[in-house]
């Protein structure tokens, strides 16, 4: 099972700033979080980048195992888990690799327990947890260790230079956005505008701007719409 059974959501970015404004769009999975998920996107008319995910947890390791702000975890081994039966494992070393092993039920469902048993060297790798076969949450890896990880939907998303897997400081992110699905909502446009702000509209509002710009202009494409129009 995985985040209270949640069905898959999908979010599809547009960027209207004006050239030469390119970078990447970038979303985290909560505060503090790894770059989730990151691509590079042009700026000017046309260009909208869709992303659809299903919100089911793993477990993650990983390297390197001291990250510092910029740094890429680059995961090695992900292992699906629930919150409920399979939300407890082990990180063992062995012939100079990590390893999960022993996946069970945890002492608590909700939440992703990982014990780091004595074989593990200090600071040489990361372990922690992820979401839809990304990581989202790790620490560095430290022997007779248990960590605890509580996953939340909490979405975020911000534009500029940025790699998936990216250690960042969440402080220097800039012009962040918190993204809001709602009950039953789960498909989402986020539009970098271009006084570089964020706006989020569903997809039946999106259909509706689209088809009273068409009736004034039939060529004109998503990116041209003034989505700050209320209908």
């Amino acid at each position: 099972m995985g985040l209270a059974n949640s069905p898959s959501y999908s979010i599809t970015f547009i960027n209207q700033l004006p050239p030469p404004n390119s970078g990447s769009f970038a979303l985290f999975a909560g505060q503090n979080s790894l770059v989730w998920w990151a691509k590079f996107m042009n700026s000017g008319i046309g260009h909208q980048i869709p992303f659809r995910w299903q919100p089911e947890p793993c477990f993650v390791w990983g390297g390197p195992g001291e990250l510092q702000g910029g740094d890429v975890f680059v995961p090695q081994q992900i292992v699906p888990a629930d919150l409920t039966d399979q939300n407890q494992i082990t990180l063992t070393y062995l012939n100079k690799t990590f390893n999960f092993i022993d996946q069970k039920p945890g002492s608590q469902p909700g939440s992703l327990f990982v014990s780091a048993d004595g074989s593990i060297p200090s600071a040489v790798g990361s372990v922690g947890i992820g979401l839809a076969q990304r990581a989202t949450f790790i620490v560095t890896a430290q022997p007779f260790m248990q960590y605890r990880f509580t996953p939340h939907l909490d979405y975020w998303c911000a534009f500029g230079d940025y790699r998936t897997g990216q250690m960042i400081d969440w402080e220097q992110v800039a012009n962040k956005a918190q993204i809001h699905f709602g009950v039953n909502l789960y498909d989402l446009y986020a539009i970098l505008t271009k006084d570089n702000t964020w706006l989020f509209k569903t997809n039946d509002e999106v259909n509706q701007l689209l088809s009273v710009a068409r009736q004034q202009d039939p060529g004109v494409t998503l990116n041209q719409l003034d989505f700050s129009v209320t209908l």
